[in-house]
């Protein structure tokens, strides 16, 4: 899961910004400005991702977000309280976070200040407030801003909470845990649940119940109320036993109360048939009863249940069951019986507080154990998914990298044919190098191929972004490529295209200004079953959001 959120989220961030930026010097962006700052930024954005952050202090991570927020002239005004450090994976992608919201307030927000509040406590929390213009919050999320952000938070257990209403600002807050949870890979383990898996162990324990078998008619023969004695303690032997045999939780769950019941009448019944006290010539007897009933059947009982308070359950109603029947001998002889009865008592409480030790100490040795494998697991995780990172940002070749850092110094001119068309055959590059070239849908590129041409023609810049793949590939109808065309052509300086699946459907969303809006809705015709076309606001003041989408199918 590391790696795979790892190659995600710089694939995602090579393109919302190198791709972008290609793709808009390509399609023919005449705003030279911009271009050298979105080159600049990029190169930032590349040497960020080849430099995760170290455990580090949490203004140190405020300071690299704010010097690569992509425009230094916006007043700033900070405040951290409780400045701590923060382990380095949970930095790295808080700091990457921050960058986006920043960079988010640059492009979109029309700000002129942004309050950024820091700190520490139960949880790492990072506040960023922009004097913007704002917008709804279905804007937001439709333009990708919360998807965005949200991947890279939640990579690590963390959350992200945006505000925004239009000509009010907006406000995102990040929160991340202290330290990131290793995932729990398997449930606590008693030492007696190793029975579990081996029945031959189950029917070791048995002991005393084979002798308790065997001599179970003798017993009975002694002793009052015969019968009841010889089918209880036939029944507990029985029982015992298919508790051994089938072993199942459910099973585990109610059938030791009954085999104990049977166990505690055999002894009780005798007592409860006499009217007197009984002759001596039930010691013996019921001196090798309860060793029987208090053997091999009580450590069956006894493991079967996991907690001391239900094992000293079964000990309590043994042991007074034992020494009723003891005390109820004739005095003179009772002593072997008494004594008897007592070591069952203390025997049985030993055994019970014995396998409860043993539990506790199994587990403790097993967490030990299995938080140093974690450990080692997450560790090589985070060094495998840093080697991740350094591998994908390094999908950008030198020729890209020299066509940046030519546009950020102003060596280089976007406007230049020869430059163009090296950002196309870069842009073309990389999108195959990621994955993405062969599954370009047909309708981006019929549409994006016919307005390049358009907006070189007259001068019209396209900001174009890819927040999530479409789903379908077929070609756009003609209608929606000559309208977008027409906006191009209408004499404004900017639109931007932003391309998204969202609730089973496809969609483009266009921002442009209202004004122009009519030039775009004179080619929609009057119906299309499998396009539906809205106009909504946008949170710039004069700007609208065109919202054509289509079904699967």
């Amino acid at each position: 899961i590391r790696l795979q959120r790892a190659q995600e989220a710089v694939e995602r961030r090579i393109h919302e910004t190198v791709l972008n930026t290609l793709t808009g010097i390509s399609m023919g962006d005449a705003d030279v400005q911009m271009t050298r700052r979105r080159a600049q930024r990029d190169l930032e954005q590349l040497e960020l991702g080849l430099q995760p952050l170290s455990d580090t202090r949490l203004s140190h991570v405020i300071d690299i977000a704010l010097a690569t927020s992509g425009d230094h002239n916006l007043r700033h005004e900070i405040r951290i309280v409780g400045d701590g450090i923060v382990l380095a994976s949970i930095a790295t992608a808080l700091r990457d976070a921050t960058v986006e919201v920043l960079r988010n307030v640059v492009r979109h927000a029309h700000a002129n200040q942004v309050r950024v509040s820091a700190s520490i406590s139960d949880v790492i929390e990072i506040s960023v407030t922009d004097d913007g213009v704002g917008m709804s919050a279905d804007v937001v999320e439709r333009f990708g801003m919360g998807a965005a952000i949200r991947r890279g938070i939640e990579s690590i257990a963390g959350t992200v909470d945006i505000e925004s209403q239009p000509g009010v600002g907006t406000t995102v807050t990040l929160q991340a845990p202290l330290i990131l949870e290793a995932p729990a890979v398997s449930q606590p383990t008693e030492a007696t649940s190793l029975l579990d898996g081996s029945r031959t162990s189950r029917f070791g324990l048995l002991g005393t119940n084979v002798f308790l078998a065997i001599v179970a008619i003798p017993f009975a023969l002694a002793l009052p109320a015969s019968a009841i004695v010889f089918l209880a303690s036939a029944a507990f032997v029985v029982g015992n036993a298919v508790l051994a045999w089938w072993w199942t939780p459910r099973l585990r769950t109610w059938l030791p109360l009954v085999v104990m019941l049977f166990g505690v009448s055999a002894l009780i019944a005798p007592v409860v048939s006499a009217n007197e006290s009984l002759s001596c010539t039930c010691g013996d007897a019921a001196a090798w009863l309860v060793a029987g009933i208090s053997g091999g059947g009580a450590l069956v009982l006894l493991s079967a249940y996991r907690n001391l308070l239900a094992r000293m359950s079964i000990v309590v109603m043994i042991g007074a069951a034992a020494l009723v029947l003891a005390l109820s001998i004739d005095q003179t002889c009772r002593d072997f019986a008494l004594l008897s009865a007592i070591v069952t008592i203390v025997y049985m409480g030993v055994i019970a507080g014995f396998l409860t030790w043993i539990d506790v100490r199994f587990e403790a040795q097993r967490r030990r154990r299995l938080q140093l494998w974690q450990n080692i697991v997450v560790s090589q995780a985070e060094l495998a998914s840093r080697q991740v990172v350094t591998d994908q940002w390094n999908t950008l070749t030198a020729g890209t990298r020299a066509l940046l850092e030519g546009l950020a110094t102003g060596d280089k001119d976007p406007r230049d044919p020869i430059i163009r068309a090296e950002a196309e055959t870069e842009g073309s590059s990389l999108r195959t190098r990621l994955g993405r070239g062969s599954g370009e849908p047909k309708a981006l590129a019929g549409l994006m191929h016919r307005l390049r041409y358009v907006a070189k023609k007259h001068g019209c810049a396209v900001e174009f972004t890819t927040v999530t793949e479409w789903s379908r590939t077929d070609p756009f109808p003609t209608w929606l490529t000559e309208a977008t065309c027409a906006l191009a052509a209408s004499g404004v300086d900017r639109i931007g295209l932003v391309v998204l699946h969202d609730d089973e459907s496809d969609e483009l969303l266009i921002s442009c200004p209202e004004r122009v809006v009519a030039a775009f809705l004179d080619f929609v015709p009057q119906s299309d079953e499998d396009y539906s076309v809205r106009v909504e606001r946008d949170g710039a003041p004069g700007q609208v959001l065109l919202s054509i989408m289509r079904g699967i199918t």
